[in-house]
C-alpha cells in the first residue's frame, strides 16, 4: 500500500534535540526513497545538460530534504532516565502539496525573469538581459532538483513548461548573440603616427539586427594585432563607443 506517513523517533537530552533527531530520521527515510528512483532521474536530467555525478547530486537531494521539512506532528514524547524521546510524523500529502505550490511558484518566477530578460534586450539593454536570462538558469536549476525531489515521493509525476530547460534557455542566447550587429560607423582607414592619438575618433556601433534598436551599456574592448589593450568602455544611449 501507498505510504502515507513519514515516521521518525528521535531521542536527545532535551526535546529540541530530540525532535531535530526525528526529523534527521524522516530525512532519511527520504532519501532512501528518492534513491531508489535515482537513475531514471538522473536520466531526465542530463536531457538539460546537468553533469553531476551520481555521488555529488545525492548530497544536492540530502541538502534539499533537511531544509525543505516543514513542522513534524508529535506523536508522543516521554522523558526516561534523563533522555529524551519523540515519536513524530510527517504526512506525505500535505508535504508533497507544499512542494508543489513552491514548483509553481519557481515556475512563475522563471517565466516572469525570462519575459523581462526579452524586453530588456528589445530595448537594447543588453547587460541587464544577459543578468536576467543568468538569473533565469539559476531558478531552472533549482526548478529540476525540487522536481525530481516530488517525483521521487510522488506517485503522479509534476509537468511544467518543456522549454522551460538549460538547453532551450541556451539557443535562446545564442541567436540574442547572432543577432548584435557590430558596425564601425566612422574614423576607418586612418594613417597615425605610433605612440600618438588617431587624428579622428574610430565610432563603433552596436545594434540588434532584429528589433532595429541600438544596443546601450555593453563593453566593448579594442585591442592591437599583437593583442595589447588599446581601449575599454561601454556603449552610450546610441549604442555607440569612440576611441582613439
Amino acid at each position: 500500500s501507498q505510504q502515507k506517513y513519514f515516521i521518525g523517533i528521535g531521542e536527545g537530552k532535551n526535546y529540541q534535540r530530540a525532535l531535530e533527531n526525528a526529523g534527521l530520521y524522516i530525512a532519511s527515510q527520504m532519501q532512501i526513497s528518492i534513491s531508489s528512483k535515482l537513475e531514471s532521474s538522473f536520466s531526465e536530467i542530463s536531457l538539460n545538460d546537468e553533469t553531476s555525478s551520481e555521488e555529488s547530486f545525492n548530497e544536492n537531494i540530502t541538502a534539499k530534504v533537511e531544509q525543505s521539512l516543514p513542522a513534524l506532528e508529535i506523536i508522543k514524547n516521554e522523558k526516561v532516565k534523563g533522555m529524551v524521546y519523540v515519536f513524530a510524523v510527517l504526512e506525505k500529502d500535505r508535504y508533497l502539496k507544499n512542494i508543489k505550490y513552491q514548483l509553481a511558484d519557481i515556475s512563475l518566477s522563471i517565466n516572469t525573469f525570462l519575459s523581462s530578460a526579452r524586453s530588456d534586450f528589445k530595448n537594447g539593454n543588453i547587460s541587464k538581459s544577459f543578468e536576467g536570462y543568468k538569473l533565469v538558469k539559476q531558478l531552472i536549476s533549482n526548478l529540476n532538483t525540487k522536481k525530481i525531489f516530488y517525483n521521487s515521493l510522488s506517485k503522479t509525476r509534476y509537468f511544467d513548461d518543456h522549454n522551460l530547460n538549460f538547453a532551450s534557455i541556451e539557443k535562446e542566447i545564442d541567436d540574442l548573440i547572432n543577432d548584435i550587429k557590430i558596425e564601425v560607423i566612422s574614423g576607418n582607414n586612418q594613417t597615425g603616427t605610433n605612440g600618438m592619438l588617431l587624428p579622428e575618433p574610430i565610432i563603433i556601433k552596436l545594434s540588434s539586427q532584429k528589433y532595429n534598436t541600438p544596443i546601450l551599456g555593453a563593453e566593448l574592448i579594442t585591442k592591437y594585432n599583437n593583442g595589447d589593450l588599446v581601449s575599454r568602455g561601454l556603449t552610450d544611449l546610441n549604442g555607440e563607443f569612440k576611441f582613439f
